[in-house]
């Protein structure tokens, strides 16, 4: 049923022992109720407790190949991208490096939001955090591509050794009724610090 209480309608039967059944082609977001009865011959039995489910999708980001060395200072680009199977209404995504190291400079739309609604974005204790919706309730519809590109550098007292950028349990992806889709991310690193040359001279008597 489509609200709680009913009116039920008969999906599914089944004899013998069964105590799983998948109910596919729903609507995401919407909220599904169940009940089970039980018969024999010719009697039925009164409904069971009801169940209640509201089924979404996930969607999937993933970040640009940033492997290599950046020194205290330099600063690199890599881009963000989104593959959707579904419209959404609003991103929020949060990118944490570990360990702290390195600050965001710039943040432009990638591909898929260019000239599309409106980003803001912030870099606070080592968490970079990107917003993207539109005032008009426009909606990203599915497909994938780049959405974000952004410009770090490595801040000047980062320690050498490997650094990772990963998606935080943050991420949240919207439709626009307000439910969330399930997030799926990667994560990728980079070294900082370039190894050090020392040239030294030593003089030698003829």
């Amino acid at each position: 049923a489509l609200s709680s209480g009913g009116e039920y309608s008969l999906i599914h039967s089944t004899q013998g022992q069964t105590d799983t059944y998948t109910d596919t082609g729903l609507a995401n977001g919407t909220m599904y109720y169940y009940v089970i009865t039980a018969q024999f011959e010719e009697t039925e039995s009164a409904y069971s407790n009801e169940a209640s489910a509201s089924p979404m999708g996930t969607v999937t980001l993933s970040m640009s190949d940033i492997s290599g060395a950046y020194d205290q200072g330099e600063t690199f680009e890599f881009s963000i991208y989104l593959e959707n199977a579904y419209g959404i209404a609003g991103i929020e995504i949060h990118v944490a490096d570990t360990p702290e190291s390195i600050t965001m400079t710039s943040v432009t739309a990638g591909e898929r939001l260019e000239g599309f609604g409106n980003i803001s974005q912030s870099d606070f204790n080592g968490e970079l955090t990107l917003l993207w919706f539109d005032f008009t309730g426009a909606v990203l519809p599915a497909g994938s591509g780049e959405i974000f590109k952004v410009t770090y550098q490595v801040n000047d007292d980062a320690p050498d050794g490997s650094c990772e950028l990963s998606f935080t349990e943050l991420t949240t992806f919207a439709d626009s009724a307000g439910n969330a889709y399930f997030v799926s991310g990667d994560s990728a690193s980079f070294d900082v610090g370039s190894p050090d040359a020392y040239l030294e001279i030593i003089p030698v008597a003829e």
